[in-house]
């Protein structure tokens, strides 16, 4: 009874989030996901015929153990982290490829690039707060989707150590919830396509924030949106 309890209430928080929740307010000021922010950022900088957000240059990769992966790192700097951290993000995006494309049967986005991987870029977002980011992989949709929405390649950006002095979720915690979360985007980038309107912004948030509590219902780093919808 605890345990279907449980279920709801966390479906509860989904849907309040996602309905009852302007997007623009969940978007940008979860301190979470920066996917929306940058999409709008791309798409009017692509509109006005400017360059989109160049992926960053870093240091060293390596390739996730199913091959589907490539995490890049820098081993010195402001990006640094570790070899454990590094082999984590490997591990839970593979975990990711299984949950979401194997399991859950979403249909399988096109790779960030022609060498057949997915990008994740370990990057320190400082202060910000943010989580982590999905981020167009080239100027112009590849496509269409069947409703008729631009299809995008993608990549992903995640912090690249989650500090306790910044993120509500920290450590291999935060870096595990988050690679679920922006996975999901890879995924609505590319099998999807990408509405603009406030109700297409909420699905995908929404869905993406169902992911981590799909994959991960030991980290609880959703309940942080209740206080605010509660406030509102």
């Amino acid at each position: 009874m605890q345990s279907y309890t449980v279920r709801v209430f966390q479906a509860l928080v989904v849907l309040i989030v996602a309905f009852g929740y302007d997007s623009a307010i969940f978007a940008q000021s979860s301190d979470h996901c920066g996917t929306e922010a940058t999409l709008r950022y791309n798409l009017a900088r692509a509109k006005s015929g400017l360059s989109i957000e160049a992926a960053p240059l870093m240091q060293s990769s390596i390739v996730s153990p199913s091959g589907k992966f490539k995490i890049l790192f820098d081993t010195s700097g402001q990006n640094v982290t570790t070899k454990s951290y590094v082999d984590s993000v490997a591990k839970f995006a593979d975990e990711a490829y299984l949950l979401e494309i194997d399991t859950l049967g979403y249909k399988q986005p096109p790779f960030s690039y022609d060498d057949n991987m997915w990008y994740i870029y370990l990057v320190d977002k400082g202060s910000s707060g943010i989580y982590g980011v999905t981020i167009q992989a080239t100027q112009s949709p590849f496509g269409e989707s069947a409703s008729g929405l631009p299809l995008f390649k993608s990549y992903i950006q995640i912090d690249n150590d989650f500090p306790d002095s910044v993120f509500k979720t920290h450590g291999i915690d935060g870096a595990r919830i988050t690679v679920f979360h922006e996975f999901h985007h890879v995924i609505q980038f590319g099998s999807l396509g990408l509405g603009t309107l406030t109700s297409d912004v909420n699905f995908r948030e929404m869905t993406s924030v169902w992911l981590e509590m799909r994959s991960t219902p030991w980290v609880k780093d959703y309940l942080q949106y209740v206080p605010k919808y509660l406030k509102n």
